[in-house]
């Protein structure tokens, strides 16, 4: 008997074929016991459910249930505040906050003898423009109400509950250092901060330069 090397190649080929067939047809087979669970009754989200006196499927958490990604210890308040708190708060505050309420926390949305024009955003929002930080009212308010309304929104803005826990408090965080930056007396500076902010501009010297 001759040995045929095509034809035993295309016979392996034609049971790698017939194998992959096979393997289809079970996927599709409605008795896979892989694809039970799938094909299985199940309350899906938003679906209708008469098994509830409300008629639907999805259920309200028990009172006192609290999500896995909440910290605690962040429920009580601020906690100690930080360079570190205090670069993610300007961080995400730059991204998220600035656009409305400005860098600096003036609202930016009307001109003022230093610049020409307002934020783009806030001067569409003109008849309730985004406030400024610095109002007393807002000065006054605890560390708290800022926190509730990153999280539950207020007036045009919306919950912001994608930002973390720790970088909610580190916006507020920033907020008060707005607040301080923005209406520090020059009084209260000392000596050698007061010789600082009077110094000519590109007057300090660089390290290893005359």
């Amino acid at each position: 008997m001759k040995f045929h090397p095509e034809g035993s190649r295309r016979t392996f080929l034609a049971a790698i074929a017939l194998g992959a067939l096979a393997v289809s047809f079970s996927g599709c087979n409605p008795e896979d016991p892989l694809m039970r669970m799938y094909r299985q009754k199940k309350a899906r989200p938003y679906s209708q459910n008469s098994t509830f006196a409300n008629g639907l499927s999805m259920r309200q958490p028990p009172e006192g249930a609290i999500s896995r990604e909440r910290i605690l210890n962040l429920e009580d308040g601020m906690p100690a505040i930080t360079p570190e708190l205090l670069a993610k708060g300007k961080k995400r505050y730059d991204i998220v906050c600035g656009t409305c309420h400005g860098l600096t926390g003036e609202s930016d949305w009307a001109p003022t003898p230093l610049k020409e024009t307002g934020s783009m955003v806030t001067t569409n929002f003109s008849l309730n423009p985004a406030p400024s930080w610095h109002q007393d009212r807002l000065r006054q308010k605890p560390d708290e109400y800022y926190y509730n309304a990153i999280v539950k929104g207020f007036g045009y803005m919306p919950a912001f509950t994608e930002i973390p826990q720790e970088e909610r408090w580190g916006i507020v965080a920033y907020i008060r250092a707005l607040q301080l930056s923005q209406r520090y007396s020059f009084d209260k500076l000392s000596e050698a901060e007061r010789t600082q902010v009077n110094a000519p501009a590109g007057s300090e010297k660089k390290e290893g330069h005359l």
